[in-house]
């Protein structure tokens, strides 16, 4: 099994993570997320949380709006979509229904993150 805790951020590993562990993989939730960016940028964990706010601040507002597609070439990209209205049925009693239109966010990954998730170890369950 990959060991992914670490303290050490300069020399490559990534920050302790917590107890979340799911299928042998640990989850980073916010503070440890603010604490790696704040290590590998040099900054006090409060500047990098209010960086990561208002990143997240910016990014919500331009999906809510609906009229800017936001893209970090190679890395993401966020977009506020649109679902068509459709029928659909109830799966208890067969019921036809109609599903209104309704607004979504569409968040992709690009090629420098999924050339990252590929190289990062094994698939979620399998066991080295």
């Amino acid at each position: 099994m990959l060991d992914i805790a670490c303290k050490n951020v300069s020399r490559g590993c990534v920050p302790n993570v917590g107890t979340q562990i799911t299928q042998g993989r640990r989850w980073m939730n916010k503070s440890d997320l603010i604490a790696a960016m704040a290590e590998k940028a040099g900054v006090s964990n409060k500047d990098a949380g209010a960086c990561l706010d208002a990143m997240f601040d910016v990014v919500a507002d331009v999906v809510a709006a609906g009229n800017e597609k936001i893209t970090v070439p190679g890395w993401i990209s966020f977009e506020q979509t649109v679902r068509k209205a459709r029928q659909g049925r109830n799966p208890q009693t067969g019921e036809a229904l109609s599903i209104p239109a309704t607004k979504a966010v569409k968040v992709s990954a690009g090629s420098k993150l999924k050339a990252a998730a590929k190289s990062g170890g094994p698939p979620m369950g399998m066991e080295m």
